[in-house]
């Protein structure tokens, strides 16, 4: 893959961490035929995104916002179910599980999740990076 010598340091971490969430996502997909079931996961279109945002296609840029936004949007959701909830919770996230967690773990794991995304959705409508795409 040529990589356009262009693309700032941070574009490509943005870049990797959804290449990186297509991958965990396919894997999820191909594992769970050897458990004889099979599951569509749609999160492995992350991939395109990220290939596309190290191509600078501008498609990919605004897909990685809109996925931004509902990312966004689920963090919200989750954090007022989140309230409802006693005070330990089962948290299933990225081919991972965990029972009986303290309900503060699942806050600060939405916290962590909300910095992340905050700190893409600023790099993707950066004016620099966003001059950059085609």
């Amino acid at each position: 893959m040529n990589i356009d010598k262009r693309v700032p340091t941070s574009l490509k971490i943005v870049a990797g961490l959804y290449i990186l969430l297509g991958v965990n996502s396919l894997w999820q997909m191909i594992s769970s035929i050897s458990q004889n079931s099979f599951s569509i996961n749609f999160g492995f279109m992350a991939l395109f995104v990220g290939y596309g945002l190290l191509k600078l296609k501008n498609v990919w840029r605004k897909s990685a916002l809109i996925i931004s936004w509902l990312i966004f949007l689920m963090i919200a959701i989750i954090g007022i179910i989140l309230r409802t909830y006693p005070e330990t919770v089962n948290i299933s996230m990225l081919g991972g599980s965990g029972d009986n967690i303290p309900k503060t773990y699942g806050y600060v794991i939405l916290a962590i999740f909300f910095l992340i995304n905050l700190w893409q959705y600023r790099i993707l409508t950066n004016k620099e990076i966003k001059s950059l795409f085609k």
